[in-house]
């Protein structure tokens, strides 16, 4: 039986990778020891392994070379930006080159993970993105804007370095801000609004083979985050054929997620950013019967990649950042503006209503309870 090494466990990805490949392949993860990592309580999982979040990129890389090497490794799977990042370096893949590493080579990776990039090319092949300013910031009539980093992790002097998001209220705070920062380094966009939807893909060589989307239905945190219930939808083929060019302009090859606001039935969804990685609602698309992590493997190893014809309207829900969801709306003022019910209604959405879990897939339930009673305490006390 093959091995995949899973490197970065603290996410529901790595978890819905480990429950969809677990009863094909030998999962083994890698991760900080410092994060709780859900997966290693998994029924699906070999051995689990680990490091400190302050070594060197360098102690990085020696100890999952050593460990592909021990461990026989076949595959080895990134579930966020700096693994991706880090494993699409040569310092890393020419060490273990009879290994296939699912993320892009460096030289591809680049170009994806850079979000101004990504966000010309949106706009050259006709998608909608947020108002972009570049080194003409007197231009900017109206506030608030975000500031952001091109490349959410990079890497620099042999550690990893996290890039930003601020929000930016006006000319003051902007000039402020822009003396602490390579303007190269950074562009500013200003704010839109609208559901937050994802379309994913897996690509080879820029051309389309597989896709899913997905619709928020709640966030963590109701004025904006990452979801805690979603739904699979089927997106107007419009995207489609619009991701499909940037894909092509791209040459990618991998798995993809990429980030919109807006109506998905409609042409007038922003493109927010593209994560070049496995995405934190990937959940969903397992639950709607399109097997992501399944048909990366397959596609790495030869095999035909068909469109998974999948069912829409299935609902899943993260417990966890739900129950965070519901704590904070009965703290939030002008439910109204975020287009939150209230909090009598969001007990009942998040405690009453039937969904499928994130966390628990082919009946392994594990995970989802050690996060809800050890996971919690760690959030609370660290």
């Amino acid at each position: 039986m093959d091995k995949i090494l899973i490197v970065g466990s603290n996410n529901n990805a790595a978890l819905a990778i480990a429950q969809d490949l677990g009863n094909d392949y030998k999962i083994i993860c890698f991760g900080f020891k410092e994060d709780f990592n859900k997966v290693q309580y998994s029924r699906f999982l070999y051995s689990y392994h680990n490091i400190s979040k302050v070594s060197s990129i360098k102690e990085i890389e020696d100890s999952i070379v050593k460990l592909t090497i021990e461990k026989k490794i076949n595959f080895i799977i990134p579930t966020n930006d700096r693994f991706t990042l880090l494993l699409s370096r040569d310092t890393i893949r020419s060490r273990i080159n009879n290994v296939i590493i699912t993320t892009p080579e460096y030289k591809i990776l680049i170009n994806g993970i850079d979000k101004l990039k990504v966000t010309k090319i949106a706009q050259k092949v006709g998608l909608k993105t947020p108002l972009t300013y570049l080194n003409s910031y007197e231009k900017i009539s109206k506030f608030p804007v975000y500031m952001k980093s091109r490349i959410s992790w990079d890497i620099t002097e042999g550690k990893f370095e996290k890039g930003i998001v601020k929000k930016i209220n006006n000319h003051v705070e902007l000039r402020s801000h822009l003396q602490n920062y390579d303007t190269n380094k950074i562009y500013i966009q200003n704010q839109v609004f609208g559901n937050g939807w994802g379309l994913e893909v897996i690509a080879k060589n820029g051309i389309l083979l597989n896709y899913f989307a997905h619709l928020r239905l709640r966030e963590s945190n109701p004025k904006g985050g990452y979801s805690s219930a979603a739904k699979s939808i089927i997106p107007k083929s419009f995207y489609l054929e619009k991701i499909k060019l940037i894909l092509k302009e791209l040459n990618w090859t991998g798995v993809a997620m990429f980030e919109f606001k807006g109506d998905y039935q409609n042409k007038d969804s922003n493109l927010i950013e593209m994560n070049c990685r496995f995405w934190g609602s990937l959940p969903v698309a397992l639950h709607s019967g399109n097997r992501f992590p399944y048909k990366l493997i397959s596609m790495h190893e030869g095999k035909k990649i068909n469109q998974s014809e999948y069912n829409s309207n299935i609902k899943v829900r993260w417990l966890q950042a739900d129950i965070i969801h519901f704590i904070k709306v009965l703290t939030l003022k002008n439910r109204k503006h975020y287009n939150i019910p209230s909090p009598l209604v969001t007990f009942k959405n998040v405690f009453f209503k039937k969904m499928k879990g994130y966390n628990y897939i082919h009946g392994d339930w594990r995970p989802g309870f050690y996060e809800i009673t050890i996971g919690f305490l760690k959030k609370i006390y660290g």
